[in-house]
């Protein structure tokens, strides 16, 4: 029978190689059952006690999964808004 020894690194590496990569200020509500999205401006939205993560940092496989956070939709524009509009005869 073989003993597997896992440190603490191991296991941080781990968690870390399944992380998601924020994209916005998250933050936690006071009993941290709920996460928080900033509002436009990056200020804690209503109910916000902690700071999970700002954009950039990476937040573990097992919170993503349990608080099933992702990445925002990105805005798409309306083809009609970006289109060029032919020239008009005078």
């Amino acid at each position: 029978m073989a003993l597997e020894i896992n440190t603490l690194r191991d296991i941080q590496e781990d968690s870390m190689a399944k992380a998601w990569t924020a994209d916005r200020r998250l933050y936690m509500n006071e009993d941290k059952s709920k996460v928080i999205e900033s509002d436009k401006d990056g200020n804690p939205g209503a109910g916000a006690a902690f700071l999970l993560c700002a954009p950039g940092q990476q937040v573990p496989a097992d919170l993503v999964e349990q608080f099933g956070l992702k990445d925002k939709p990105k805005a798409k524009a309306k083809a009609q808004d970006k289109a060029v509009k032919p020239a008009q005869d005078k």
